[in-house]
C-alpha cells in the first residue's frame, strides 16, 4: 500500500492529537491524584474535609462536656465545632444527612455557661455572631449548652441541659483564631 501526502498528512496530524489528547488526560489525572492526596492531608485520620474544614461526628452518646472532653483527647486543635457562617452552617447540615443520625442530634460548642443569654463558642471564646436557631430558641433557663437538632427537623440550632446525652460533632483547628491582644 502506498501512502499520498495528504493521507499521511492526515495520519500525522491524528497521532499528533493523539498524543497531546493523552499527554492531558495524563496532567489531569497527576493534578487531581495531586488535589486528592492535598485534600487528605488536610484532615488527619478520622475526620472528613468539608468545603475546607475537618468534621468527625461522635458516634456514641455523651454529655456536653465529655463530648468536648472527647475531642480535646483526639490531638491539638481539637474540639467541639464553631459554626462561623451560613456557608459552614449549610456544609454541615448537608455532611450530617450522609455522615450522621437524623434521629437524634449532634453537640457543637456554643454555649452561655456563665453569661446567661449571651451565647459563645466555648472553644475560641468569640461570640457567636451567626446563628441559626429552630422556632423558640434558644429557650434560656438552665438549658446552656448548643447542638443540631436531628435531621427530621432540619438541622436548626437550639439549647438544652449540658448533661443530656447525645452524638458531637468535633472540628480539626476550630480554635484558630487571631488572639485580641495582636
Amino acid at each position: 500500500m502506498q501512502w499520498t501526502f495528504p493521507t499521511t498528512v492526515l495520519l500525522l496530524l491524528l497521532l499528533t492529537q493523539r498524543i497531546q489528547a493523552n499527554f492531558m488526560l495524563q496532567r489531569l489525572s497527576n493534578l487531581l491524584a495531586q488535589n486528592t492526596v492535598e485534600r487528605a492531608a488536610l484532615c488527619p485520620p478520622l475526620f472528613s474535609e468539608v468545603r475546607g474544614r475537618c468534621y468527625h461526628y461522635g458516634s456514641f452518646l455523651a454529655s456536653w462536656f465529655r463530648a468536648a472532653e472527647y475531642c480535646h483527647s483526639m490531638g491539638e486543635h481539637v474540639s467541639l465545632a464553631c459554626v462561623d457562617d451560613s456557608v459552614e452552617n449549610w456544609a454541615i447540615k448537608r455532611w450530617l444527612l450522609f455522615n450522621g443520625d437524623h434521629k437524634t442530634g449532634a453537640w457543637i460548642g456554643g454555649s452561655d455557661n456563665g453569661h446567661h443569654g449571651i451565647w459563645a463558642w466555648f472553644p475560641t471564646g468569640q461570640q457567636v455572631r451567626f446563628a441559626d436557631w429552630g422556632p423558640s430558641q434558644p429557650t434560656g433557663g438552665d438549658q446552656h449548652c448548643m447542638y443540631i437538632v436531628g435531621g427530621m427537623l432540619g438541622y436548626q440550632w437550639a439549647d438544652l441541659h449540658c448533661d443530656f446525652e447525645m452524638n458531637f460533632i468535633c472540628e480539626y483547628r476550630a480554635n484558630q483564631v487571631t488572639p485580641w491582644w495582636r
